[in-house]
């Protein structure tokens, strides 16, 4: 069925969809399937179809949905179609017409029974049909010929029935196809009525979001207000943190810069101590190594006066001796 197309230059997946009444799954597989269709792409990679690209598609969905053929067999007719020198927009109404003419040619070609068991030739019916004054005059009394000629009348009633036949079928498709167009008629009708329904819809929605997109607009106006006054709030908050914060480190610099200076000068007197002890303490050592020399020394002469004694005491026996 071939829908109301809206005149557009390009169309998005969910309307093309809409329009072949198959889901857009089905949609994406015919495009890889058919190079014909050749789709144009947006920066951020959405597919857009032309009007030629819908035609095809409808072809195709004729094809493959409508007359059940394989994907292989719909590319072998479309490309038949083009070898015809049929345009893409008008694929849709030669397929449907050429599915007709094709139903009507199979019937007219099906072989009655009498032409199966064989049928007076041509120049014989011309003989039976439109034969000469002479033989109106004088019919021939030949029983072959009285034969050929009823043959030919048989053949003749076979060839009407078959017509009327033909005839009554050909009534059969016509009255189908006239029918299969109410239904178009029909189905383009709902389609419609769904669209004006979903318009309808669309603008009660595009109303509604506009009366959101106001109330959105304003609390955001009185949002924004609110935060650039507690905006300027917090920025004297944080001026006055950020010099209190100075002063404290300023404070605590100074605190710091009084720590290390008297820690220089504890250093300092502990250096001075430490060098006084070291002086006094070289000094009793030296006085401890003169009092050890010292005593030494004595230790040295009382012996060599006790040596002296006893050597003097030893003379002087001598001599008293």
């Amino acid at each position: 069925m071939k829908a109301n197309i809206p005149e557009r230059t390009y169309y998005k997946i969910g309307e093309v969809s809409s329009i072949l009444g198959v889901k857009p799954h089905i949609v994406r597989y015919w495009v890889s399937e058919f190079p014909q269709i050749r789709l144009k792409k947006t920066k951020s990679g959405q597919r857009l179809f032309t009007r030629r690209d819908i035609d095809l598609l409808l072809a195709i969905e004729r094809l493959i949905i409508g007359e059940e053929y394989t994907v292989s067999g719909a590319k072998t007719r479309l490309q038949e179609l083009r070898e015809r020198g049929i345009e893409d927009h008008a694929l849709y109404d030669a397929i449907q017409k050429l599915q007709t003419t094709e139903l009507i040619d199979q019937v007219l070609a099906d072989p009655t029974p009498s032409e199966q068991e064989g049928a007076p030739t041509s120049q014989e019916s011309l003989n039976f049909e439109g034969g000469s004054d002479a033989d109106h005059a004088e019919p021939p009394h030949n029983p072959e010929t009285k034969s050929a000629s009823h043959h030919a009348i048989a053949r003749i009633e076979e060839l009407e029935r078959a017509l009327e036949l033909r005839e009554h079928q050909l009534e059969t498709l016509t009255a189908a196809h006239a029918h299969q167009r109410e239904t178009d008629a029909r189905m383009r009708q709902r389609l419609q009525e769904r669209a004006d329904a979903a318009e309808a819809q669309l603008a009660e929605e595009q109303a509604a979001l506009a009366r959101r997109i106001d109330l959105t607009q304003k609390s955001l106006l009185e949002e924004r207000q609110f935060f650039a006054d507690e905006q300027h709030i917090l920025t004297l908050y944080i001026e006055e943190l950020e010099e209190s914060l100075y002063q404290a480190k300023e404070q605590e610099r100074e605190a710091r810069e009084a720590r290390d200076d008297a820690r220089r000068r504890a250093q300092t007197r502990a250096m001075q101590q430490r060098y006084a002890l070291r002086k006094i303490a070289y000094s009793a050592k030296r006085q401890r190594d003169v009092h050890t020399h010292v005593r030494l020394l004595a230790t040295r002469l009382q012996q060599r006066v006790r040596e002296q004694r006893t050597l003097t005491g030893q003379m002087n026996r001598d001599d008293s001796d």
